[in-house]
C-alpha cells in the first residue's frame, strides 16, 4: 500500500482516486473535501497519533481540537480513517502502544469504542499483519 504524505485537506483531492494511505501535517476543517473522499472511498487518511505525543501545553489542546472536529467530519462524510503511529509502520509491529491504548485515545478524539477499534483494526490489517506475512514468505 502506498503511503502518500500530504500538506492540507485540500492537497488529498489530488490524490482522491488512489488506493493509498495519507499522513496529514495538518488537519484542517474542510467539509467539501473529506465529502469528496467519502464517495470515492479509495484513500484512506491515516490520524497519526506521534505529534500527539510530542507536543507540549497549548500546542496540545489546538492539536487535540483539530482532531477532534476532523474525526468528526470523517465519520460524518465515512472517510475510511485509521488510527496508529508512524513508527508502527516501519517496525510493523506495535512498538510504543499497545492496541487498547490506542483506542482509548481515539475515544479521547471523540469517537466511540467500535469506530476506534475498526479504524485500529485497519491500520493492524494493513501495516502490521501484511509486514509479518511476508517476513514470513520470504523465510
Amino acid at each position: 500500500m502506498e503511503i502518500l504524505r500530504v500538506g492540507t485537506t485540500q492537497d488529498l483531492l489530488i490524490h482522491k482516486s488512489k488506493k493509498a494511505v495519507a499522513i496529514l501535517a495538518d488537519y484542517s476543517y474542510d467539509e467539501g473535501t473529506l465529502r469528496v473522499l467519502g464517495e470515492k472511498k479509495s484513500l484512506m487518511v491515516l490520524i497519526s497519533l506521534d505529534n500527539l505525543l510530542k507536543t507540549r501545553g497549548m500546542a496540545r489542546s489546538r492539536l487535540l481540537y483539530k482532531l477532534r472536529n476532523f474525526l468528526k467530519l470523517c465519520t460524518r462524510f465515512g472517510v475510511l480513517f485509521l488510527l496508529g503511529f508512524e513508527d508502527d509502520i516501519k517496525n510493523s509491529n506495535y512498538g510504543i502502544r499497545e492496541k487498547s491504548e490506542i483506542i482509548a485515545i481515539g475515544q479521547l478524539l471523540g469517537l466511540d469504542k467500535g469506530q476506534s477499534k475498526m479504524a485500529v483494526a485497519r491500520f493492524e490489517d494493513l501495516f502490521i499483519k501484511n509486514e509479518k506475512n511476508k517476513k514470513e514468505s520470504a523465510e
